[in-house]
């Protein structure tokens, strides 16, 4: 299911980075036309721009006289488009209110499997008193919709409580119409739900069968489940950027799980159903990731294609697909009610009695709920699994207060002290018997580690050899989760005072809260990331990736002085702790995995510098540049050390680093020689890896090792 799932998404993305790059010329003839209010007819059609402005209120005949004026004076044409896609910022409070009064038309698509198993998530929105519509990726037919549900007022409540959703079966029998190509499903719902809910309480969205709802350059609102989350929306900063035979493409704030939103004008009218983002290609129309290569098409790499738009399918489209259906007379009279006004009012959905959870505690990230028992319960923000019913009241003064986090999958409990007292354990195990750096017992390592290789030997062959005995004695390969726990927080990376610090700044971290944090939320919430993956229909390898989230999520992390992405994140490489270092996930994301170069000085007064690729505590970044703020021989050398131990998996592509950039690593190595810090995380590493960093044990040999040979 998962992969037919993402082959399906991927046509999806195919196909709509294809339009949006076909249509590249006219788009951009638009977007210029409209930042020069040049000739209006090169934005939009003239029989739309009328429509719209009928759909505004204007009497249908000045609309026509204005529009036949505009053919014969293009200036008068300008002011009229322009008057109606660059309104005040000023809106009347009705706005607000009926937005929130549609909101309760919308819901989160539970998608299940025939067995109850939850498999995903989309949005679908009411369009008349009985059918729904959503994505045809969504639901697919009658089948998958008759295992579905539609998850009324999931939506984050005032006194944050967790929300209880109002529940509705779909009813595929009674009607059901999709479309692959137009992407839609109209569907309809059970009239009754849970709590004995009625659903012709509920608003709806009417269809309108007129094109010209929403125009190229008008804002748009989208209310959506984005990853099956909460209700969200996006007001107003939201532009229309081109206009296709059946689609239109959007600016705006969606994410998976947005799939079958309605995108609708300031007046909330429907103009679009959402369907797909539109992924940037290249110009062999592969899809490409945000560093710019192509996709792999795998599930773990999904997020981080580098989308440039969204795209929904025009609702004047997909109605006059409808219009030409084959329908039963009971099947006509529901699908004409789509177009029938909604009543001037609908009663309060009053609250509907459920249990009221316990409160819980936010904490970067982490809900942390207090037991009666004294222990701690803690939940990971991950699983979007089925509640019940929810209170929805309509605000008076506009959308309810921000949310709250969602509600919490299964717990991961433990005592309130545990993670502290394990991590003073974890450095204990090195205090205060191990000495900091103990320098005789050093020198006979060093001695004896050395004693079968030829430090005379010309470039080439002592690369050979020094790479050979760096390989050879890698005795012990860590899982990353030992390297960091169990090694480099603890002691590896500690400093002589016992303070941890940014590898490029030096800002002070404390070894045994760090240790604590990466407990509570790495090794004490793994059970209840196999709990979702199992749960959500994840894959194993999805772990990883949460991991990544959680890390990120902290104010440290683990900096890879060589990325992880250079070596498609395999062990060893990604647990060698010749290349770790404590870092803070700001710094790690500015840096990202672009490789080192050496700036020129930068002066505070210097009026060219570009201050955007400057961050304080940090470094300097420039494009496929970055220059550490502090440290550059430590992160010299360990980069050295990496070509070493594994050659060539480091410049074997354009992204990486190149030999053209390894004079910048030997003069920093140089101007920075090694210090007592990194003496010491050299010994501390060989007594765990069994083997050591030549570069810091003999600085002298940098400039006679052909590193050349390391590189891809």
């Amino acid at each position: 299911m998962e992969n037919q799932f993402l082959d399906q998404m991927r046509e999806l993305w195919d196909r709509a980075g294809r339009r949006y790059k076909e249509h590249e010329d006219i788009r951009n003839r638009r977007q210029n036309s409209l930042e020069n209010r040049s000739d209006w007819r090169l934005i939009e059609d003239e029989a739309r721009v009328a429509t719209r402005l009928r759909r505004k209120g204007m009497d249908s005949a000045m609309a026509e006289s204005l529009i036949d004026g505009a053919r014969a004076t293009p200036q008068l044409g300008n002011l009229l488009l322009e008057r109606i896609i660059r309104e005040s910022e000023l809106l009347d409070v009705r706005f607000l209110r009926l937005g929130a009064l549609l909101s309760n038309s919308v819901a989160r698509i539970q998608i299940r499997s025939s067995g109850g198993r939850v498999l995903g998530h989309g949005t679908g929105f009411l369009v008349s008193p009985r059918l729904m519509m959503t994505n045809n990726h969504v639901l697919q037919d009658a089948a998958v919709a008759g295992s579905a549900r539609a998850q009324f007022d999931y939506v984050a409540r005032s006194d944050d409580a967790q929300p209880i959703t109002t529940d509705f079966e779909f009813d595929p029998q009674v009607f059901f119409k999709t479309n692959r190509m137009l992407d839609y499903t109209l569907v309809a719902v059970a009239q009754t739900g849970t709590g004995g809910a009625q659903l012709s309480d509920r608003p709806w969205s009417p269809l309108i069968r007129e094109s010209g709802k929403a125009l190229v350059g008008e804002r748009v609102n989208i209310i959506q489940h984005p990853r099956g989350d909460t209700m969200k929306v996006a007001l107003r900063d939201n532009r229309i950027v081109d206009r296709l035979e059946n689609f239109l493409h959007y600016a705006t704030d969606t994410e998976r799980g947005s799939s079958g939103s309605k995108v609708c004008n300031d007046s909330w009218e429907i103009a679009a159903l959402h369907h797909s983002g539109v992924p940037k290609m290249d110009d062999r129309g592969a899809i490409l990731l945000d560093d710019g290569t192509p996709w792999d098409g795998s599930r773990s790499t999904m997020d981080r294609i580098d989308w440039v738009a969204n795209e929904g399918v025009r609702i004047s489209r997909i109605v006059e697909h409808l219009d030409g259906s084959n329908m039963t007379g009971n099947e006509r009279a529901l699908y004409e009610a789509c177009f029938d006004p909604m009543p001037d009012s609908f009663p309060e959905i009053g609250p509907v009695p459920g249990p009221k959870p316990d409160p819980y505690e936010e904490l970067d990230g982490m809900l942390r709920k207090t037991e009666s028992d004294g222990s701690v319960s803690w939940y990971f923000r991950v699983n979007f699994g089925p509640v019940g019913p929810v209170p929805s009241t309509l605000p008076q003064g506009g959308f309810p207060p921000p949310p709250p986090p969602p509600s919490p999958p299964s717990p991961i409990n433990a005592k309130p002290d545990e993670a502290r007292q394990r991590a003073e354990e974890l450095l204990e195990r090195f205090r205060p018997d191990l000495p900091y750096y103990d320098v005789q017992a050093d020198k006979k390592d060093v001695e004896d580690y050395y004693a079968a290789v030829d430090l005379d030997a010309s470039q080439a062959k002592l690369f050979d050899e020094l790479s050979e005995l760096v390989q050879d004695t890698h005795k012990e390969e860590l899982s990353y989760k030992s390297a960091r726990l169990k090694h480099l927080y603890p002691w590896v990376d500690l400093r002589e005072n016992g303070d941890l610090r940014n590898i490029y700044s030096g800002t002070v971290l404390e070894p045994a809260e760090i240790i604590a944090q990466e407990l509570e939320r790495f090794e004490l919430a793994r059970p209840g990331f196999l709990t979702t993956l199992n749960a959500e229909f994840f894959e194993e390898e999805d772990l990883d990736e949460m991991e990544l989230m959680l890390e990120n999520s902290m104010p440290f992390n683990c900096e890879h002085v060589v990325p992880q992405s250079w070596f498609k994140k395999r062990q060893p490489m990604k647990a060698d702790l010749h290349h770790l270092f404590t870092c803070e996930p700001g710094c790690n994301s500015f840096r990202s995995n672009i490789p080192y170069f050496d700036f020129e000085p930068l002066l505070e007064d210097t009026p060219e510098i570009d201050l955007e690729v400057i961050r304080r505590e940090c470094g300097q970044r420039v494009e496929d540049k970055f220059e550490p703020e502090l440290n550059h021989g430590a992160v010299a050398r360990a980069t050295l050390y990496f070509l070493l131990r594994y050659p060539k998996e480091m410049g074997d592509e354009g992204r990486e680093m190149q030999p053209d950039r390894l004079d910048i690593l030997l003069s920093w190595h140089k101007i920075q020689p090694p210090n007592r810090y990194e003496k010491h995380r050299n010994q501390a590493i060989f007594a765990v890896q069994g083997n050591r960093n030549p570069l810091i044990d003999h600085p002298d040999l940098a400039t006679k090792i052909k590193f050349e040979k390391g590189f891809g």
